[in-house]
């Protein structure tokens, strides 16, 4: 009986899950018509305005991560890696490296399944490609090369937005809401009408203020 081994090359697949949180902040603004006089027994109607503008984003942090997937397609041999590497080009300072302890041994007609993380320092692109590289001994495993690599497409989705879109409150406005507007929209001006009794003999103040998540101006 004669047995012919011919070896086979690793193949390499991964995956890339990656965001960022980010929390917007706003100028809120607002504005009424004039004072009135009204006679006795009527009512003054007053304008108001309530401007909301965009005033900025702080990004919270990214963050990236996925899983790297080497298949050994040898029926007969297990095959025990000498370096697995994983790059990205996305920048902010992005370094990945594997969760898992070495040594990473492939089983014969199996697949190894590695986990890894990536740190980034400062803001980074939104997309790019993330790249797995891992070597063996190909002399010791007769396969034709002694590496395999594996892309994955970056993209860093926007998962955590506070306050891009807001709702703005007035306790005067019909229903107590003004409106609701997001950043992506830009400036914004909702007006409304509100109509108080006048008070025979004194002049009467009415209070208003709107308010967005908290943040008041009067």
């Amino acid at each position: 009986t004669v047995r012919v081994c011919v070896g086979k090359d690793l193949t390499v697949t991964k995956t890339a899950t990656g965001g960022y949180g980010a929390r917007y902040t706003w100028l809120l603004d607002k504005t009424a018509s004039p004072n009135q006089t009204v006679p006795e027994g009527t009512s003054g109607t007053f304008t108001y305005s309530v401007k909301v503008t965009p005033n900025g984003r702080d990004t919270l942090g990214w963050y990236l991560g996925g899983q790297i997937t080497v298949h050994n397609p040898n029926d007969w041999q297990a095959i025990t890696l000498t370096s697995v590497d994983d790059v990205v080009n996305i920048g902010g300072g992005a370094t990945c490296s594997i969760t898992q302890p070495a040594p990473y041994v492939v089983p014969k007609g199996e697949s190894l399944v590695l986990d890894y993380s990536c740190a980034i320092s400062s803001e980074p692109n939104f997309s790019g490609l993330n790249t797995a590289t891992v070597t063996w001994d190909a002399a010791a495993a007769s396969t034709p090369t002694g590496s395999a690599s594996g892309s994955a497409i970056v993209e860093l989705n926007d998962e955590s937005n506070p306050n891009a879109v807001i709702e703005i409150l007035d306790e005067q406005a019909p229903g107590g809401v003004v409106g609701t507007w997001s950043y992506a929209q830009g400036e914004h001006t909702f007006t409304y009408t509100v109509t108080y009794p006048g008070v025979a003999g004194t002049c009467t103040d009415y209070s208003n203020t709107a308010t967005i998540g908290g943040t008041s101006t009067s």
